[in-house]
Order: structure tokens, then C-alpha cells, then sequence
């Protein structure tokens, strides 16, 4: 850094971000930066802007992200280990919790550490080890990643939180790791269970812990290389769960493309160490974009949506008929990502509320609002209609219309006419 890339870089202008990323790339002159290290040039590239932030007097979030760098992301904490980064029993890899009910970071953050330690007292009575793996997880001996995901429910619910409308559970099973060469393409060994899977037999224990468990994502739950079983286990479940690609992308921008062609997983991790620059790491970032709402949309883009639902009597707590905003609209209309969304034009029979039957519909809900909650109740037999318009942090906008109908809401229940579940059910 002090020789052969100072001097590439000297007397340059550091503002000019994508101008000092392709010097980078040059003196290097390897596509996998074999000859300088990516370590060396993703930290060159991070400290120009950073140095370009401070001289222009902001934080590096708002240099980077501008008038849009106002968001923090839900927290995901890592909270039991395995695979590669403990010694003990368990084959994934980790076990993370997601605080899907807090209303901010900041109380996302006290939950999860709530569990974190309700976990480590759990683990303590039960005599297993409170020693944490190469990320900060625990590492107990646990017969299965049942087990682990049981006990980790188990602390959820002693911290007085509820499994899917307050926590769901993310899992980053490594499956590169597990990979046969000796069978071939599509085998699997564990290797602390010992225990061999063909690509079918892995697919279907992973539709198990779907069916079975409040899993928001599965990270890596096949091979890398094995683009038949990401294709296929994304046909099987990826319209209810994540299914992130981090050894399969590797913030590689062909990589991607191959993965949206083929309709390979659903998400992606992305990690600028992987690709050497913030230059590269933010054309990786647009290209998920562009995917996820296509070309720039216009205001007479959209959608329109006709969803049929029923009634259910009875009383409900006011969580268990709840959907926030941002799920409900990325489930009605297939779009997500979006910092704004409008709400007009409503009308037929019934109401649209948040966070009480006695509030109306917020006709406008920013980045900030959109974990408030909502719910639908038609007041007879018949549709309720809304318009939408939502705008992303690019300021592109789509449009289109929503309409919803149900049965009747009698004055002695409160019936449940329309529930989207964490994961995107209706």
C-alpha cells in the first residue's frame, strides 16, 4: 500500500470514487487480485472515501448513500455457532435471531440481546457449554440444528417475546463445506454427524425445517457450484423464505446475473471484501435493484392485484390479525425495497387501520413508518379498493391498485380478513 499503490494514486482526487477504483483494478491487473491482495485494495478504496467524507464534512453513510443514507437495517444476530466456526457437534454453520415485531433498530437490539442471554442461562442450566464460537454464537454440543433451533424458541419465549410475530430465525448452514467430492456433483457428507445426503434428500430436509420452523432465510443451504439444487429448492420454497446466496454470489456481478437467470436463490449477501472496491460492491448493489423493479418504472407502471379472503370469529390479540406495511405491500404487489408508499383512493365497503380500529389509514408512510401495522376489515359483503403509489430510495415510482374482498365483520368478533405472515403468506 505505502509502494506500488500510493504511487498509482498520487495527486489523484479522491472524490472521483469509480476513477480511483479502476486505478486499483490496473495496478493490479487480476481478476481475482491475485497479484496485490483484495485486502490491500478494498482497503485503499474504503480509506479514499473516507477521507473523501471527511472532506466534505459528513459521516461516510451519508457520503456514500446521500440524501437516501437514512435507514439502518434490521439487526440479525448471530446468536448460537457451528460448523467451521466451533468445535462442537452441530453441522450449520449459524443460527441467527431476527427481532421481526421491534419498532426500531434500537429495540431490535435490546431483544435481541434479551434472548442472547436468556439463551446463555438456559444452556447453563442444562449443563452445556457457554463458550462462544468464532463469531460471538454459542457452541454447545447439541445432537441436531433441531436442537439448536428448538432451544433457541425455547429462549424466545422465556424472554416473554413470540416466535414469528416478534422472532424469526435465520440459518447460514455453509454447504460448500459439505460438499462429497469423492460421490460427486449433488452429494453432501455433515461431517459431524457423519451423515450423507444426494441433492433431493438435502433439499427436502431443508422443505422440513421450513414447514416446521419460523425460518425467515437459509444462507448457503446448498453447494456453490451446484446451481440444480439452488434452482430447484428455490422453486420449492423460495416464495416463503430467503434464500441467500453469499458462497454462490460472492458480490460477483456474473455470478448474479447467472443466479437471476436461472432463477437461483432470492437473495444475496453482499460483501465488498469479496469484490476488492466500494465501486464494484455498489454496481453489485444495482443490479439487484434493477432486478427487483425492473426498468425505471413511470407513474402509470404498476400492477393490479385481486386477493379473495375469508373470516375468521373470534377474538384475537391485536399482533396475531396484525401485518406491517412493508410486508403487506411487498406480498400484494411483488415489490419491495421501497422507502415510501402512498396510500389514496379508498373505497367500497370497510376500513383500513393501523396500530388501532380506531385510527385511520395513514395516506402516506416514509421509510420510518413502514413496521407500523395494518389491517383490513370490509364492513359488508363486498371489495374494498386502494391506489398505491410507492417510491424507492431512487426516487423511481410505481403505481397500481389493491383490492381486497372478505365476508362481513359481525359487532361481537373481530374477524380476521386479511393476515400476511412474516414470511409472506396471505
Amino acid at each position: 500500500m505505502s509502494t506500488v499503490l500510493a504511487e498509482v494514486l498520487m495527486f489523484e482526487d479522491v472524490r472521483d470514487q469509480k476513477h480511483i477504483d479502476q486505478l486499483l483494478r490496473e495496478a493490479d491487473g487480476t481478476e481475482d487480485k491475485g497479484k496485490l491482495g483484495a485486502n490491500a485494495i478494498l482497503s485503499v478504496s474504503l480509506a479514499c472515501a473516507r477521507a473523501a467524507a471527511a472532506a466534505q464534512g459528513l459521516p461516510l453513510f451519508q457520503y456514500i448513500g446521500g440524501i437516501y443514507g437514512n435507514k439502518l437495517p434490521m439487526p440479525m444476530m448471530n446468536i448460537l455457532n457451528g460448523g467451521a466456526h466451533s468445535d462442537n457437534s452441530v453441522d450449520i454453520q449459524e443460527f441467527m435471531i431476527l427481532p421481526m415485531g421491534a419498532s426500531s433498530f434500537r429495540e431490535g437490539m435490546r431483544w435481541c440481546a434479551e434472548v442472547y442471554q436468556t439463551l446463555k442461562k438456559l444452556l447453563k442450566e442444562r449443563h452445556l457449554s457457554t463458550a462462544v464460537g468464532d463469531e460471538g454464537g454459542f457452541a454447545p454440543d447439541l445432537k441436531t440444528g433441531e436442537e439448536a433451533i428448538e432451544m433457541i424458541l425455547e429462549a424466545v419465549r422465556l424472554s416473554g417475546f413470540k416466535e414469528r410475530t416478534d422472532f424469526m430465525i435465520s440459518l447460514d448452514a455453509a454447504a460448500s463445506e459439505w460438499k462429497n467430492t469423492e460421490l460427486g456433483p449433488g452429494f453432501y457428507t455433515l461431517p459431524k454427524q457423519q451423515q450423507t445426503y444426494n441433492r433431493e434428500q438435502m433439499m427436502e430436509y431443508w422443505v422440513k425445517l421450513v414447514d416446521s420452523y419460523p425460518i425467515y432465510s437459509l444462507e448457503d443451504p446448498m453447494d456453490e457450484e451446484d446451481w440444480e439444487g439452488w434452482r430447484t429448492l428455490t422453486g420449492k420454497i423460495g416464495g416463503r423464505t430467503r434464500l441467500v446466496g453469499d458462497d454462490l454470489f460472492v458480490t460477483n456481478c456474473a455470478r448474479l446475473k447467472k443466479g437471476i437467470d436461472d432463477h437461483s436463490a432470492n437473495a444475496i449477501l453482499i460483501k465488498p471484501n469479496q469484490n476488492g472496491t466500494l465501486t464494484r460492491r455498489c454496481t453489485v448493489c444495482s443490479e439487484v435493484v434493477s432486478e427487483n423493479t425492473g426498468n425505471p418504472p413511470t407513474s402509470n407502471q404498476g400492477r393490479n392485484f385481486t386477493i379473495s379472503v375469508g373470516s375468521t370469529s373470534g377474538k384475537y390479540a391485536g399482533t396475531e390479525i396484525l401485518t406491517k406495511v412493508s410486508d403487506l405491500f411487498h406480498t400484494l404487489t411483488g415489490y419491495s425495497s421501497f422507502s415510501t408508499i402512498y396510500f389514496s383512493n379508498i373505497s367500497g365497503y370497510g376500513k383500513v387501520s393501523h396500530n388501532s380500529a380506531q385510527d385511520t389509514l395513514w395516506n402516506r408512510y416514509t421509510y420510518n413508518e413502514l413496521s407500523k401495522y395494518v389491517y383490513f376489515v370490509p364492513s359488508s359483503s363486498g371489495s374494498l379498493t386502494l391506489s398505491y403509489t410507492a417510491e424507492d430510495a431512487y426516487g423511481n415510482q410505481v403505481s397500481g391498485v389493491i383490492t381486497l374482498t372478505g365476508t362481513p365483520v359481525t359487532s361481537n368478533s373481530t374477524d380476521i380478513v386479511l393476515r400476511v405472515a412474516p414470511g409472506g403468506e396471505v
